[in-house]
């Protein structure tokens, strides 16, 4: 039993040496406090979280009373909710990344705005539907796994993109989704349903395009005069 208990330990807080040369050297990227305590407790957790930056920017982009956060991760994003949000909530389905999450929002100071829920979302965010303003997804995409060239192959992967949609927008009609920098023009606009407002971003960081962020409803025109096409690139 002791035996077991100390294998749990060994692979649930991984060493620095097993993550991703460029993962490891983007650091401050993902959290400008890293130095101050950052836990990161899986390989997921290090491929998953948004940079600084760009999780900053879609936080800006969604200011509002109550958001949802369905993939929390290690709290990249629900962190940088709680500073233009007055309540976040962070659901994630594995205890170790929640916790993580949870003692990262504390490095910021913003836990307390924050509701740490474990489970699946696709279960849970049920009973805020009509009762929370925006619904922010970022599933884990796979990482480092999926920068084979071509287009992004949702096809591959537990979340089809369709289905993403439609369960976010039975939350609320305002919604944020975060996917791969490789995904489609074509197959974004194909999961969006008929009629629907929407706006695509390639978020860049060091002129380098890192993410893409669609935005629906009333989150997918920001500010004066804004149209989608002024908005498609947005450095960060």
């Amino acid at each position: 039993m002791r035996r077991k208990r100390r294998e749990r330990k060994k692979k649930k807080k991984i060493r620095q040496e097993e993550i991703h040369p460029k993962y490891i050297a983007q650091r401050f990227r993902l959290f400008s406090k890293y130095d101050q305590g950052i836990s990161l407790s899986d390989h997921e957790s290090w491929y998953s979280v948004l940079p600084e930056k760009i999780a900053s920017h879609v936080a800006s982009r969604c200011s509002c009373d109550v958001i949802v956060d369905a993939f929390a991760g290690a709290g990249g994003s629900c962190i940088q909710f709680a500073t233009t949000c007055k309540y976040v909530i962070a659901i994630e389905n594995v205890n170790s990344r929640l916790m993580d999450a949870k003692h990262n929002a504390e490095i910021y100071n913003v836990a307390h705005k924050i509701d740490f829920i474990l489970g699946d979302a696709f279960q849970i965010v049920r009973s805020f539907t009509g009762k929370v303003d925006a619904i922010f997804v970022a599933p884990p995409w796979g990482g480092p796994n999926y920068e084979n060239g071509g287009f992004f192959d949702f096809g591959r992967f537990q979340y089809q993109l369709g289905d993403l949609v439609d369960f976010a927008l039975q939350v609320t009609p305002n919604v944020a989704i975060s996917l791969p920098r490789t995904s489609s023009p074509r197959e974004i606009a194909s999961a969006v349903p008929q009629g629907q407002t929407f706006q695509v971003e390639y978020n860049y960081l060091n002129a380098k395009c890192k993410t893409i962020t669609v935005y629906l409803g009333n989150l997918a025109h920001h500010g004066e005069n804004a149209s989608a096409d002024a908005l498609s690139n947005t450095a960060c």
